[in-house]
C-alpha cells in the first residue's frame, strides 16, 4: 500500500528517519533516569553539606550557610524538575513524529501507536498513579518540601 503512493526514494528518507526517531526516543527515556540520577546525587551531597556542622553553632557565615544549602537545594531541584519537563515534551514530539511514519509505511499497530496508547490511556484507581512520570514527581515534591522546610526553619531561628 505504501509503496504505491510514496516513491522509493521517498520511503527509503522515511525508513532513516523512522530510525532517527527510534534511536531519539531511546535517548530522552534514558535521559529522563540519568536527570533524576543526578538530581538524588546532588541533593545527597546538598544534604551532607547542610548536615556537617550542628545549626547551634551556627554563627556568623554559617549562620548564612544553613540559609544558602537550601536556596540551592531548590534551585537546583527547580532546574532539573525544568529539564524533565522539557525530556517529557521532546519525546511526545518524537512519538507523534513516529506515528506519522508508521502510517507512512502503512504500519497499523506499530511501536510508536502503541507507545501513544499506553501513554494516553488513563488507568482507575491507584493504578493511574503507577507511572515513572509520578515516581519522578513524587521524589522532586519530596525535595522541594524537605528543602523549603530547612529553609523556613534557618530563617526562623
Amino acid at each position: 500500500m505504501a509503496e504505491n503512493q510514496y516513491s522509493d526514494e521517498l520511503l527509503k528518507s522515511y525508513k532513516k528517519e523512522y530510525g532517527i526517531v527510534a534511536t531519539s526516543w531511546r535517548f530522552f527515556i534514558s535521559l529522563r533516569f540519568i536527570v533524576i540520577a543526578f538530581t538524588v546525587t546532588l541533593q545527597s551531597a546538598l544534604f551532607t553539606l547542610y548536615s556537617m556542622f550542628p545549626q547551634e553553632q551556627a554563627r556568623g557565615i554559617f549562620r548564612f550557610y544553613y540559609v544558602l544549602i537550601p536556596l540551592l537545594g531548590i534551585l537546583t531541584v527547580l532546574a532539573t524538575s525544568i529539564i524533565e519537563r522539557r525530556n517529557i515534551k521532546h519525546f511526545q514530539l518524537l512519538v507523534k513524529r513516529g506515528i506519522e511514519l508508521e502510517f507512512y509505511f502503512g504500519i497499523k499497530d506499530g511501536h510508536f501507536r502503541r507507545i501513544y496508547e499506553l501513554q494516553s490511556t488513563v488507568q482507575q484507581g491507584i493504578e493511574r498513579f503507577q507511572t515513572h512520570t509520578w515516581g519522578i514527581r513524587i521524589i522532586y515534591f519530596a525535595l522541594y518540601v524537605i528543602w523549603t522546610f530547612l529553609f523556613l526553619t534557618a530563617i526562623v531561628n
